[in-house]
C-alpha cells in the first residue's frame, strides 16, 4: 500500500509538471529568426506583429489546432529512407511587447535564446558549450590536453572515462567533461591512435530538453548542416532516420564529397535528451 501512495504521489508531480509546462503567464523565448504573430489561429490570418528572435512572449490560455512545420528533408541513402525532420506543435495566444496574438508554439522554448553571430566578420556567437553553461550551471569541470601534464586529476579521469591507457596518448589527444547544475554533462574526446585516423566525439547527456526544444539546438548550433557535399554551402545534404518525439540520426547523403565520416544522434525521453555528434578524418 505505501509503495502504491508513493508512486501515485510521484505520478501526481509529474503530471503538475507537466501542466505547469505550458500554464497561462509562464514565460517563453522566441528561437525563430522571426515569428509572425497573427490575428487568429490561421497562417493566413491577419497578421499583427513581427517578433525578432531572443523576443521574450508570456502565453495565454488559450491554444489552437496543431501544426507541423519541416525544418530538413533528409536525402534517400541505401540503409536510411528519404525522410523529414519537422517541428510539432499548436497555435497558441501569446502576449508581448508588441501586442497580442497567436503563434507556432514549437518556436517558444523555456529557455533564453543563444547569442547570435549578427557581424559575420565577428566571433560573437554562443558556442555550444558557453550556452550550456550559462543556462545550465557548472556544478563540475574538466580539462585536459597533451601539454598539460600526467599528475593532474583530470588526467587520472580523463583516462578512467575514455578507456585510454598512457601509451596511447598523443599530441593530439584533447578532452573536457562537465556536469551541469540543472542535470545533464557535456563531454568532448578528440583523438588519434597511432597510424590511425583522427577522431572527435561530443556528447550532451541528459539535458532537460523536450524533443522539440533539441531539434531547435541542433539546428542553431549548426547540426543540420553537412561538413561538405555538392550542394550550395553543404546544407541539408545528410541522410538519417526519424522517429518523431524520440530519436533523430544523421550522418552523410549519397552525393557528399567531405571526405568525413560523420554523424549526429538525438535521443529524448520525456523530460530530457542526449545529442551525440562525432567525426572520423
Amino acid at each position: 500500500m505505501k509503495r502504491l501512495l508513493v508512486t501515485a504521489a510521484m505520478l501526481a508531480l509529474c503530471v503538475a509538471a507537466k501542466a505547469e509546462e505550458g500554464a497561462a503567464n509562464a514565460t517563453r523565448y522566441v528561437w525563430a529568426n522571426t515569428l509572425i504573430v497573427r490575428a487568429e489561429p490561421n497562417p493566413k490570418a491577419t497578421e499583427v506583429a513581427r517578433l525578432p528572435y531572443g523576443s521574450e512572449v508570456a502565453l495565454l490560455a488559450e491554444t489552437g489546432p496543431s501544426r507541423r512545420e519541416v525544418l530538413l528533408k533528409l536525402a534517400k541513402k541505401d540503409e536510411w529512407p528519404a525522410a523529414d525532420v519537422a517541428l510539432e506543435g499548436n497555435w497558441r495566444r501569446v502576449h508581448s511587447s508588441s501586442g497580442e496574438g497567436w503563434v507556432f508554439d514549437a518556436y517558444l522554448l523555456r529557455y533564453p535564446a543563444p547569442t547570435i553571430m549578427l557581424d559575420k566578420s565577428k566571433e560573437d556567437a554562443d558556442g555550444r558549450v558557453e550556452f550550456a553553461k550559462r543556462i545550465f550551471g557548472v556544478k563540475e569541470a574538466h580539462k585536459w590536453a597533451f601539454e598539460s601534464g600526467k599528475t593532474a586529476v583530470d588526467y587520472r579521469m580523463m583516462l578512467s572515462r575514455t578507456k585510454l591507457k598512457e601509451n596511447e596518448i598523443d599530441q593530439e589527444t584533447s578532452w573536457e567533461y562537465i556536469v551541469f547544475k540543472n542535470g545533464g554533462t557535456y563531454e568532448m574526446f578528440s583523438h588519434r591512435p597511432k597510424n590511425g585516423p583522427y577522431m572527435s566525439n561530443v556528447d550532451f547527456e541528459n539535458l532537460p530538453f523536450t524533443y522539440g526544444e533539441a531539434l531547435l539546438w541542433l539546428k542553431q548550433f549548426h547540426g543540420f548542416e553537412s561538413m561538405g557535399g555538392t550542394n550550395v554551402n553543404g546544407i541539408g545534404r545528410l541522410s538519417g532516420k526519424v522517429e518523431p518525439g524520440r530519436h533523430l540520426e544523421l550522418g552523410p547523403a549519397p552525393d557528399d564529397d567531405s571526405g568525413f565520416g560523420y554523424r549526429s544522434t538525438l535521443d529524448c525521453t520525456p523530460t530530457a535528451c542526449s545529442l551525440n555528434s562525432g567525426f572520423i578524418d
